[in-house]
């Protein structure tokens, strides 16, 4: 924020198309969008370097939320397409896919 109590952009995920959702990891590192392009999209905060995986679902990605356990810290996606999928952003593919 400025003195003038406006806002300053640092960081922007670009979409080929609207973002419908996103989502912070646990540790505030990191983060998702998701929208119409299909595409899950991941900013680095620290880094300003962003990734994408796209391909991620059929349809739009309409919902997400980091999940994190003693177990497993994942990104949980929803689409239109009618599956829920568990990322590890470690690799490529999702952990698992739930119609």
């Amino acid at each position: 924020m400025t003195a003038q109590g406006q806002s300053v952009a640092k960081a922007a995920i670009a979409h080929e198309g609207p973002s419908l959702c996103c989502a912070w990891s646990g540790d505030g590192s990191r983060v998702f969008s998701g929208g119409v392009d299909k595409a899950l999209r991941v900013l680095d905060w620290a880094s300003g370097q962003s990734m994408s995986l796209p391909g991620a679902h059929a349809q739009p990605i309409r919902c997400m939320r980091w999940v994190s356990s003693a177990r497993v810290q994942a990104l949980v996606t929803g689409s239109w397409d009618g599956t829920l999928k568990y990322w590890d952003l470690r690799q490529p593919q999702p952990l698992a896919t739930v119609q």
